[in-house]
């Protein structure tokens, strides 16, 4: 039992470093952006205008799964910009993928 509890925290501990590495390394360098980052933040915000799943040149949402974006817009109802959350909402699931990987 006591062997369950300590890899459950080994796990957890492993998830925290890979989230707390990745914050500090968008935190030196940025966080980059690629063609999909821009697409998942156009489309978080487009969400938050009320216009539905539309892409950055107006075309539907149809490439990716749409939870990256959801993820990124709930936030928004808060008042926070998809483009400040998404550098901390994905460090948050990279750890949330270690330890469930694990």
């Amino acid at each position: 039992m006591f062997a369950g509890r300590r890899y459950t925290l080994l796990l957890a501990a492993i998830a925290a470093l890979g989230v707390g590495v990745v914050l500090l390394r968008g935190a030196t360098y940025g966080v980059g952006l690629h063609p999909d980052s821009v697409n998942h933040i156009s489309v978080a915000r487009s969400l938050l205008a009320g216009e539905g799943w539309i892409e950055w040149h107006g075309g539907d949402y149809t490439e990716w799964p749409p939870l990256f974006p959801l993820l990124m817009a709930a936030p928004g109802l808060l008042g926070f910009d998809p483009h400040a959350v998404a550098g901390p909402l994905n460090a948050l699931l990279f750890g949330l993928t270690i330890f469930a990987a694990g």
